[in-house]
């Protein structure tokens, strides 16, 4: 429950302390709101997760915008491009943050880092008519 003070903190740490090593980050159920975005995305521009594998955000509170704040700068700029796998379930996404979030992936058909294996969106707000019109999702979505 470090909530998204916490989360500054925390990346704070890891920033001066240069832990680059840094492979699997879970940060699950911590009451996180897309607020931390800007401090995530900063840390991610300095390469501090260079050799981040595997990200899991599940059961927070990161919403359609917050959603759509880090799949940019970790997918489309390739700030994690060792990430295989983004774990985004449970997170109150609702149709509008997925079509945000597909508009975003579907132009790319093969991830532009080439390592991602997974972008996981179970558990979300997302009705079958807004899954449908995606159809065929990329292989890496998973709902």
């Amino acid at each position: 429950y470090i909530r998204n003070v916490g989360l500054q903190h925390l990346l704070y740490h890891l920033k001066i302390n240069n832990l680059f090593a840094i492979q699997s980050l879970n940060l699950t159920a911590n009451y996180l709101t897309k607020q931390i975005t800007p401090s995530f995305i900063e840390i991610s521009r300095l390469n501090l997760f260079q050799n981040l594998r595997k990200l899991n955000l599940s059961k927070n509170e990161l919403r359609d915008e917050g959603i759509q704040e880090l799949i940019i700068p970790l997918i489309v700029n390739k700030y994690v491009m060792n990430l295989e796998e983004l774990i985004l379930c449970q997170n109150s996404i609702t149709n509008l943050g997925f079509e945000g979030i597909m508009k975003i992936l579907i132009p790319l058909q093969d991830p532009c880092i080439p390592n991602i294996q997974r972008i996981a969106l179970e558990k979300n707000l997302i009705d079958g008519p807004c899954r449908r019109q995606f159809f065929p999702l990329p292989s890496f979505v998973s709902l």
